[in-house]
């Protein structure tokens, strides 16, 4: 007797769930996994390619970065060495404390002043997107380009010209200011013209003289300009004002 209410019973619920299914009762739901031989969605599987390639892309530059690290401390180390073996040779002066206080003193002065030079360019609203648009990468193509161009006059290295642009952009009173006016003038970011027409060298960025007369233009004036009123600025003006040669 409890055998066939036991089959009375499995009988109702098979009953039930087949009524539920072909009613498309809510309740009684397929295995969320598609079946063997079912189709994905379409762009799934792209979709998982390229999270995949973006992983490993990833895992690379942190491997790369800590190769670079790890080189860098090890040259700085012998570096050290190689400074204590010429000391004690007498063959370079040991390095004066006072001398090393007073230039960390100096740079951590001169950038203070660089920060305090990009808050007030970014309350000047002809000056607002200074951060976004003199970028590292940005700064880095203009100069690069510069660096190129004097390799291929002058000889030398690379990294070696790239370095001393950078220190002639950073010793001008406002390095922010220069760049900005340079990178929408060449960066192709922002400026349409060819390969032939950008920078040759950082003193024709634009060229290195102020202009004789520049009439009652000042800085303060051009600052209070609108983009849209920069056109009316004489060329030899503006490019004066681009290099903090307006008072």
């Amino acid at each position: 007797m409890a055998n066939e209410d036991l089959k009375d019973e499995a009988g109702e619920e098979a009953k039930a769930l087949l009524d539920g299914l072909e009613a498309g009762d809510d309740n009684v739901k397929p295995d969320d996994k598609p079946a063997d031989g079912e189709e994905k969605p379409a762009g799934a599987e792209d979709t998982s390619a390229e999270e995949s390639d973006l992983q490993l892309e990833l895992e690379a530059l942190q491997e790369q970065n800590r190769e670079q690290a790890k080189t860098i401390a090890s040259m700085e180390k012998r570096l050290t060495q190689l400074n204590d073996i010429l000391v004690k040779a007498k063959l370079v002066e040991e390095e004066n404390p006072e001398e090393k206080a007073a230039v960390e003193a100096a740079e951590n002065l001169r950038n203070q002043q660089l920060s305090t030079m990009l808050e007030l360019m970014e309350l000047n609203p002809q000056y607002q997107d200074v951060r976004q648009v003199v970028s590292r990468k940005r700064f880095d193509d203009i100069v690069e380009q510069l660096a190129r161009v004097k390799v291929t006059k002058e000889g030398g290295r690379l990294v070696d010209a790239v370095v001393g642009i950078e220190d002639e952009i950073w010793a001008m009173p406002n390095p922010y200011k220069f760049m900005y006016g340079k990178i929408k003038e060449f960066h192709p970011d922002f400026s349409k013209k060819k390969g032939d027409d950008l920078p040759t060298d950082i003193h024709d960025v634009p060229g290195g003289q102020s202009p004789k007369d520049v009439g009652q233009w000042t800085a303060a004036k051009i600052d209070a300009m609108s983009e849209d009123e920069l056109d009316k600025v004489p060329t030899e003006v503006y490019q004066a004002y681009l290099r903090n040669e307006l008072k």
